[in-house]
């Protein structure tokens, strides 16, 4: 008898080859898929991987049964295995184990037997069960596996030390823009990230807990604050390395309570402050009479009084006081600021370390509509710095930050103020007129309505007129209003709007960046319906057992690679001239399960010549053959 190595090496390395390929696409293409992303990632030669799967699993598959068909035939041999008779051994010259047309096989002949009333074979037998065990577990992987991987459109990782195109600011330029960037009432559709709009989040930071980074381009919301995030200039792909930008914080809050505020419940009744206005009434209700509507009068039946105060930098003692939001109160056009983000040795220069610190801005809003006066009240906290960090362009998140200052610009009062509790007081502008419009139109409010208030025909030709406000701004009105003024001075800030410029030196809002590296648009592997743990437990069960059985039985010495029809024929031929004239008996023209011969031939392939030195190999009854002896 003989060993067949191919055979059997084929079938133990077979199917552990084809788990190891699926092992390696799962932590290469899966695994680092970042399920909080709204974009797709993956290596290169995705589309090749996919489809080179399905190739490798079908070799995997015939060759797990390749060698499971020589393990059967030594299986046959041993006398744990032993078939009860020739009609179970019938089966298995079928290779009914192997695939669905044999089990539907299998199926019929278990039917049938029953009905013969055959007692002697009701079941396939152990050896059947073993050998589609594992033929059934890959039967039920394989389409799994495809349902746990699928191809999309997403981002493969560019070349190193590419130089990608991108569009904001950087440190060279960062107070390059002319006349500075100062916050501002200027409507703003929306804070929206430009280019493709990545905004960065601490590494660990839980991105799934807010909304607005869920998709890209990212819009800073208005109606919650933001953690800590990093803002840096952005590509038109995803972008990875080390970058500069603005790290910021601001969050704001509804107080119910005057006790709550930390700033304004020490305030006094009068006191000097910067940019202080007399409460100035209009005139409201019918009582006072009609009025013409002149383009600087917004409503005449509301009162407003507003009351803010902000925690400021330190500043020192022998500077004049400086306006935060205009450069009209230094004396000096070329004298340093201390509201913008660099440093001289100058005792005039605000240290920058300090902006990282939170600080409070409060305001109370007094509000009547012809009545006493009502007050809601936000307090908001922000903090922000600039500096390098390494961003993830997977992930979406920073690391390394480290603050730096930026150039000082030739005029140095012309710099980009920081964003922080001056922010809010800058964009409000109380000295100037327009502030309680803002409010409501910063919103999205109802505006009052225009009105004539007579049924006077002389005065309605004459175009008397007033408009009227219906309704309060409401405290969380009030609170969207200032995050919104926060989210738009960032993109202002950062990225200018999205608007180019020139500076004096020539640079423009778009340039390439050397230390980074740009991801290119291609076809990657994500995720599907189905986990890929539960095919690659199925497939690894497969494997286990498949490789087993021919590690085992694949290396003994048997008569026949496999049983296939020439072996069947030949145990026929070998068979004792009693079971062949019981087989003789059976019609050529009935079903096989109604051959009542086969139930009493042996199904042990052993040897029929036991007590001669050269045996001959077939079915018998007794012990199984000596594989040191030699056969005809």
């Amino acid at each position: 008898m003989r060993r067949f190595y191919f055979r059997t090496i084929a079938g133990v390395l077979g199917p552990p080859m084809i788990l190891c390929y699926l092992v390696v696409i799962w932590q290469k293409y899966l695994v680092p898929i970042d399920p909080d992303s709204p974009v797709s990632f993956g290596p290169a030669g995705a589309k090749w991987i996919f489809y080179s799967w399905f190739v490798a699993g079908i070799i995997g598959l015939n060759l797990s049964l390749y060698g499971l068909a020589g393990a059967e035939a030594g299986m046959l041999m041993d006398p744990f295995w032993r078939v009860n008779n020739a009609m179970v051994l019938m089966l298995h010259a079928d290779n009914t184990w192997s695939g669905p047309g044999g089990w539907g096989k299998a199926i019929k002949w278990v039917v049938r037997m029953r009905g013969t009333g055959h007692k002697q074979t009701r079941h396939p037998g152990r050896l059947w069960f073993i050998l589609a065990l594992p033929s059934m577990v890959v039967f039920v992987a394989w389409p799994l596996s495809g349902l746990c991987l699928e191809m999309t459109s997403g981002f493969v990782r560019g070349s190193p030390g590419s130089a990608p195109s991108v569009s904001g600011f950087v440190y060279s330029d960062f107070n390059g823009s002319p006349g500075g960037r100062s916050p501002s009432k200027e409507p703003q559709p929306d804070a929206r990230v430009p280019g493709f709009g990545a905004v960065y989040t601490p590494q660990g930071f839980d991105r799934s807990k807010k909304n607005f980074l869920q998709q890209v381009p990212v819009v800073l919301p208005m109606d919650e604050g933001v953690e800590e995030i990093f803002l840096t200039a952005q590509g038109k792909t995803p972008i990875d390395g080390k970058a500069w930008g603005l790290l910021l914080h601001y969050e704001c809050s509804i107080v119910d309570k005057l006790s709550d505020m930390r700033l304004l419940n020490q305030r006094r009744s009068s006191m000097d402050v910067w940019g202080s206005k007399d409460v100035r009434k209009e005139p409201q209700g019918k009582n006072n009479g009609l009025w013409d509507f002149k383009p600087e009068k917004w409503s005449l039946n509301i009162d407003a009084v507003i009351e803010t105060a902000y925690e400021t930098l330190l500043m020192p003692n022998t500077l004049p006081r400086e306006n935060p939001c205009t450069y009209e109160d230094v004396l000096n056009e070329n004298s340093p600021t201390g509201y913008c983000y660099y440093n001289t040795d100058s005792i005039a220069a605000q240290d920058n370390s300090k902006m990282d610190q939170k600080r409070i801005f409060e305001v109370l809003l007094w509000q009547g509509l012809i009545g006493p006066l009502s007050a809601i009240g936000v307090s908001c906290t922000s903090k922000s710095s600039v500096g390098t960090a390494d961003i993830n362009g997977v992930h979406s998140t920073f690391s390394n930050f480290s603050r730096t200052d930026t150039p000082i610009p030739t005029r140095r009062g012309e710099c980009a103020r920081s964003l922080g509790a001056e922010t809010l007081a800058c964009t409000l502008k109380l000295q100037e007129n327009g502030w309680l419009r803002w409010f409501f139109d910063s919103v999205g409010a109802p505006l009052p309505i225009d009105s004539v208030q007579t049924n006077n025909p002389g005065f309605i030709e004459l175009g008397f007129r007033e408009n009227v406000q219906l309704a309060y701004l409401q405290a969380s009105q009030l609170r969207q209003s200032l995050l919104k003024a926060f989210s738009s001075y960032a993109i202002t800030l950062m990225y200018n709007d999205g608007r180019d410029f020139i500076a004096p030196d020539g640079s423009r809002l778009v340039k390439t960046n050397p230390n980074m590296t740009a991801f290119t648009a291609g076809t990657v592997i994500t995720g599907n319906v189905m986990p890929a743990i539960i095919p690659i437990a199925l497939f690894g069960f497969w494997a286990v057992t498949s490789s087993a059985l021919c590690l085992v039985y694949g290396f003994r010495r048997r008569w026949s690679a496999m049983l296939d029809g020439h072996t069947v024929f030949r145990l026929g031929v070998e068979l004792k001239d009693g079971y062949k004239a019981k087989f003789m008996k059976h019609s050529s023209l009935a079903e096989i399960e109604e051959c009542s011969a086969l139930h009493e031939i042996p199904g042990f392939v052993g040897d029929v010549q036991p007590r001669h030195r050269l045996g001959r190999i077939g079915l018998v009854e007794g012990e199984a053959a000596d594989k040191d002896k030699y056969y005809e």
